[in-house]
């Protein structure tokens, strides 16, 4: 601001008679800021692309001043790119771990109405099933599975085999010898819940019904939804595991493979417990390979899933494998 310059020993009158109409008004208002020479503009706010916070304060000059936060980071528009797609990553990377674990279910089961399952020879209600078989009454509850002589009809429409789970797994099994050893990845798989009160022994009691697809087909189901895919279709394929069912304390598993890949093969329960690793990353040549299943003697009776692995195809393959004693 420009101020005039006084000379000295002037008196009060010739004072006032050097003062303008104009500046004796402008007197009596406040100093204009010896900065701005413009009307202030103040812009406020976060700058996405510099991830900072700044100020503009647009002054006499016409190049605009940007005061930024020191202790905010300032980045490119490339870094900041990069960071945002991190940061999505992370945030999908628990999702792909739950992906990678989660198990897809390892027997689809056929839930089936009381009418269905007459038709399949079978009696229900919320505590038991009962049907006969060779002049036996077979009864399945939370308890076990009993067998009674009965002199009612035999229908010849039973499942192959059964088995119980509760909480800790497979508890109790029974088996139609009569049958023979039909193909196990072809069995249909209905499963049943059974009531049972607090006090009992057994809790969450489900019971697994294995019939023949013949004798499933009497149920209007597709029933190959079911049943077990033998091979991934790329390359890999169960050719078979024998003796099935077993009574001893191994079986041989026989794959077939038109190129070599690694394998993880593990025994389970239908529920998806672990029972066993057989091999934990075991070579499959191109050609026959022949795996022994040891130990089926410490693995409860009832029906239990070899599971094959393959990593470098992102595929399982579920053989089953019926143990009774």
């Amino acid at each position: 601001m420009k101020t005039q310059r006084h000379e000295p020993l002037l008196t009060e009158e010739e004072i006032l008679n050097l003062l303008t109409p104009q500046a004796a008004t402008s007197s009596t208002q406040e100093p204009q800021s010896p900065f701005i020479t413009r009307p202030l503009t103040i812009i406020g706010g976060a700058l996405m692309a510099a991830a900072g916070i700044a100020t503009v304060y647009y002054l006499a000059s016409d190049t605009p001043v940007v005061e930024t936060d020191s202790t905010q980071p300032v980045a490119s528009t490339q870094h900041v790119i990069e960071q945002t797609q991190q940061q999505q990553e992370q945030k999908m990377e628990p999702r792909r771990q739950i992906l990678t674990e989660r198990e897809q279910p390892l027997v689809m089961t056929m839930d089936a109405s009381r009418t269905e399952l007459a038709s399949l020879g079978v009696n229900a209600d919320d505590q038991k099933i009962w049907f006969i078989e060779d002049g036996q009454r077979v009864t399945i509850s939370h308890r076990g599975i009993s067998l009674k002589p009965s002199t009612e009809a035999d229908l010849n429409r039973t499942p192959v085999a059964v088995t119980l789970y509760d909480t800790d797994g497979a508890y109790a099994s029974w088996y139609d010898h009569q049958q023979g050893a039909p193909e196990m990845n072809d069995l249909v798989p209905v499963k049943i819940t059974l009531q049972s009160d607090e006090s009992d022994l057994h809790q969450n009691v489900v019971a697994y019904l294995w019939f023949a697809p013949e004798l499933a087909m009497s149920v209007e189901r597709e029933i190959t939804d079911f049943q077990e895919i033998r091979d991934d279709s790329r390359d890999v394929s169960i050719e078979k595991v024998y003796p099935n069912p077993v009574s001893g304390n191994e079986a041989t598993l026989i794959l077939t493979t038109q190129r070599s890949t690694n394998a993880r093969i593990c025994i389970v329960d239908v529920s998806g417990r672990q029972l066993a690793v057989v091999f934990e990353n075991v070579r499959l040549d191109n050609g026959s390979n022949s795996f022994v299943l040891p130990d089926l003697q410490s693995m409860p009776s009832g029906m239990v899933l070899v599971t094959i692995d393959l990593p470098e195809h992102g595929t399982r393959l579920v053989q089953r494998l019926l143990i009774q004693r």
